[in-house]
């Protein structure tokens, strides 16, 4: 909420220094969702506003003086949002009768930038790198001391109104990379001449459950998904879908669909289907795993430890259920830590098979692993599948976070020195 009304604040004050008249109208334009919220939320959520506001800034910060154009804004919001605002300003007046217009248009200012901020912001995040102490790498073709791991941390958000013309879908076209306050759209797939350019606001196939991405979208952005991947999903997005956290049918190794509502399992590949009991066992298998894995982790990734979990789950589980990718992704690391680049290398591609299928081929997921991969098989002597690898992480990340990325440069030396 803090940042959200830190955001809120700069916008007001860009219209109350006339800084950027042009911008500033490009921000009042966009979808507020007003009519998604009650006149009750709306007034709990202006007095919490003006407290926090009030809290951290003083009372001077609610009689800022309003410009032109903003005083223009909130009559364009208001014409379009009569019903809300006008009954949300008589429940002001009522709370508060002394209050001053100017007071109350502040306010119901505040109030809109506010909910457009739920819906219209982008988090602007870096990859940051957790290193542990170990006696190879993963993230330096030279060797040396660290086997490093990278995950996304949030910088901060901020609002662009072109980019927020962008419609969701879970199976988007083109994607977002930040070089500092500096947004850049990439596609990620040849798009033709008249055909939408769309993003994805978070649920993306391979990441989340059809059913889980529509209650997700509703609940943040309140829409209903009908992009094809959720309406008209082909089989390949059904398969990428089923195996995430799929069990394996001990009939052909196909994906099973397990319902909980259900007694029957039915394996979408054979047909096979199963009975409760026996899907129970696997479930009690998974949970053993589950908890060698921890312990593993918790003991400085125990190799021993992690190739009893990886073999138990790969008793019940489909080949690309992502808890086994992980499994395999930690045996590659933990290969790694004891200098073993080769035992690695294997670890890692089976992981990579697993990431491809569910995420997809352009995902940055497939980057990061490829990126991981052609570092083991630089350090094993296998320099041309290394470069093989090298190049298609490349390609990857570049789309994903720009070809002057750090980790794109570093790709590139890496191929500039094996292919000399």
């Amino acid at each position: 909420m803090d940042w959200m009304l830190r955001l809120c604040l700069r916008i007001v004050l860009m219209a109350a220094a006339r800084e950027n008249p042009g911008g500033y109208s490009s921000i009042c334009s966009l979808l507020s969702h007003k009519n998604e919220f009650s006149d009750h939320e709306q007034r709990v959520l202006m007095e919490k506003m003006a407290d926090t506001l009030v809290e951290s800034f003083g009372e001077s910060i609610l009689k800022l003086p309003l410009t032109e154009w903003a005083q223009s804004g909130l009559k364009e919001i208001k014409s379009t949002e009569s019903h809300h605002t006008g009954q949300l300003s008589s429940c002001k007046t009522a709370a508060n009768p002394n209050e001053s217009s100017s007071n109350r248009d502040l306010r119901q200012l505040f109030l809109h930038h506010l909910l457009q901020l739920r819906c219209n912001t982008h988090s602007i995040s870096v990859v940051s790198v957790d290193e542990e102490e170990g006696s190879g790498t993963l993230g330096s073709a030279s060797g040396g001391d660290l086997v490093q791991r990278t995950s996304e941390v949030q910088l901060g958000s901020a609002i662009y109104p072109s980019a927020s013309l962008m419609n969701h879908s879970c199976l988007p076209n083109a994607l977002f990379s930040f070089s500092g306050s500096t947004v850049t759209v990439c596609a990620t797939k040849g798009i033709q001449g008249g055909e939408e350019i769309s993003n994805c606001y978070g649920p993306q196939v391979g990441r989340m459950q059809r059913t889980q991405r529509q209650v997700e979208l509703r609940r943040k952005y309140f829409f209903d998904c009908t992009c094809p991947a959720c309406c008209h999903p082909t089989p390949a997005i059904q398969f990428r879908e089923a195996v995430v956290d799929a069990f394996a049918c001990p009939n052909c190794s196909g994906p099973l669909t397990v319902q909980d509502t259900s007694s029957d399992h039915l394996c979408i590949k054979c047909q096979n289907t199963l009975a409760e009991r026996e899907v129970m066992a696997m479930r009690k298998v998974k949970e053993e795993a589950k908890v060698l894995f921890q312990a593993a982790v918790d003991n400085n990734f125990h190799l021993p430890l992690l190739l009893k979990c990886q073999k138990l789950q790969s008793k019940v589980l489909h080949c690309y259920n992502m808890q086994l990718a992980r499994t395999n992704d930690t045996i590659a690391q933990a290969y790694a830590m004891q200098g073993d680049p080769k035992s690695a290398s294997q670890y890692c591609e089976l992981s990579c098979q697993a990431v491809e299928v569910v995420y997809g081929n352009d995902s940055l997921e497939l980057g990061n692993e490829l990126h991981k991969l052609a570092h083991l098989l630089f350090q094993n002597h296998q320099y041309s599948k290394a470069v093989e690898m090298a190049e298609r992480a490349r390609g990857i990340l570049a789309i994903n976070r720009g070809p002057q990325h750090p980790d794109c440069v570093e790709l590139s030396e890496m191929i500039a020195t094996l292919t000399m």
